[in-house]
């Protein structure tokens, strides 16, 4: 389902893309009208080519949420936000899927541990069990992502909250009391740094354990080795594969190591 699926999603998404980048080069050869941005997909498939046979086993919404990215990738493009957009790489390139909420439901099955079932009254996706590392409720929309052999759930959801956040015209007057040295000495910067993570404006750095930096070491000695195995096999074939998956788990250590240097290791220079 997940493979599937994101490839039809990002099959609209490309379509729409490359359809547009041929309406700019013709617009700015020739000059004339730009057609608007909009959400209109049914035109990029034919239903009775064989070609498509394998989109059928996906819903409608999968095929309107690709071209709802594009519409808001141009905007932000045309706002001035984002590059231009490009087609994404499929093929071989990790898998994301954006589900909104007629696609799924969540229930709790124990402390920890929820499940996701994807899908829709006529076509079923299957289910997913995944760790919750705090409480939450139920989302408007989740995100699916591949990263190697593993598939991560990643949404956001509103708390309650019996404070409410300042308004912006708040915020202007209560910092407006304090002088220009004051809001200065409240200010902190971070510089974000390869020999040391996180160095602080106020003198502060937060740096690895001795033990998280020789497993660094050895995780990146890992690397390099798996690395070399790639080159010296066939691009795309199964051994290749396998030893690409191997490396890519010797980053894994690096990234939630770093999660966890703010709270544990402050060090003061």
């Amino acid at each position: 389902m997940f493979f599937t699926w994101s490839a039809a999603q990002m099959l609209i998404y490309n379509a729409l893309v490359q359809e547009r980048l041929y309406f700019l080069g013709f617009f700015r050869k020739f000059d004339g009208k730009l057609p608007p941005i909009d959400q209109k997909y049914s035109h990029l498939i034919n239903r009775k080519d064989r070609a498509y046979a394998w989109m059928h086993k996906a819903p409608s919404q999968i095929f309107r949420n690709g071209a709802f990215f594009h519409k808001k990738a141009w905007s932000n493009y045309f706002a001035g936000i984002t590059r231009q957009p490009i087609p994404k790489k499929v093929k071989g390139a990790d898998r994301s899927l954006w589900l909104t909420q007629e696609l799924f439901s969540i229930k709790q099955v124990s402390k920890n541990w929820h499940e996701l079932s994807v899908g829709t009254k006529t076509i079923s996706g299957g289910r997913f069990l995944f760790k919750a590392h705090r409480p939450s409720t139920e989302p408007a929309s989740i995100h699916l992502k591949s990263s190697g052999s593993e598939i991560y759930i990643s949404f956001s959801c509103e708390e309650e909250s019996q404070q409410y956040p300042e308004t912006k015209a708040e915020k202007i007057a209560r910092l407006s009391q304090y002088g220009k040295d004051e809001l200065l000495s409240m200010c902190v910067g971070i510089d974000r740094g390869v020999v040391t993570p996180f160095l602080l404006s106020d003198g502060k750095r937060f740096d690895y354990s001795q033990t998280q930096k020789d497993r660094l070491k050895a995780s990146e000695r890992r690397k390099k080795h798996y690395q070399r195995m790639m080159a010296r096999r066939i691009k795309g074939s199964s051994n290749w594969k396998k030893a690409k998956e191997k490396a890519r788990r010797c980053n894994r250590y690096a990234v939630y190591t770093l999660d966890e240097i703010l709270p544990i290791r402050p060090v003061t220079q």
